[in-house]
């Protein structure tokens, strides 16, 4: 299984949304590429948690399951997974930028 397999079975448990159609002032921006890319370009006031380490700070970022979270990375794929994994945690309001930054 690939990468892309299990963002593909991701999608079938989460919701993806255009970026033009997020609420920034609802949502908390997340940004799952690594320190490098994020240096390089973001989107406005997103938070950096890369993929490669999300599972160990996420929670402390983020402690009330509520918060609205608009997950995004280069490509949707890895953002797929890691908004999947978040409901999965009992994040209760979660999407992932479809397309990712390539989109944008």
């Amino acid at each position: 299984m690939s990468i892309i397999d299990l963002a593909n079975d991701a999608r079938t448990r989460i919701t993806e949304v255009d970026l033009q159609d997020i609420n920034t002032d609802e949502y908390t921006l997340v940004d799952v590429r690594e320190n490098q890319d994020y240096d390089t370009s973001h989107l406005p006031n997103a938070v950096n948690i890369p993929f490669s380490v999300f599972e160990n700070e996420i929670q402390s970022a983020f402690p009330t399951k509520t918060t609205p979270l608009a997950i995004y990375c280069t490509l949707g794929n890895r953002s797929a997974i890691v908004a999947d994994i978040l409901q999965k945690l009992g994040y209760e309001s979660i999407v992932s930028i479809r397309g990712g930054l390539s989109k944008s």
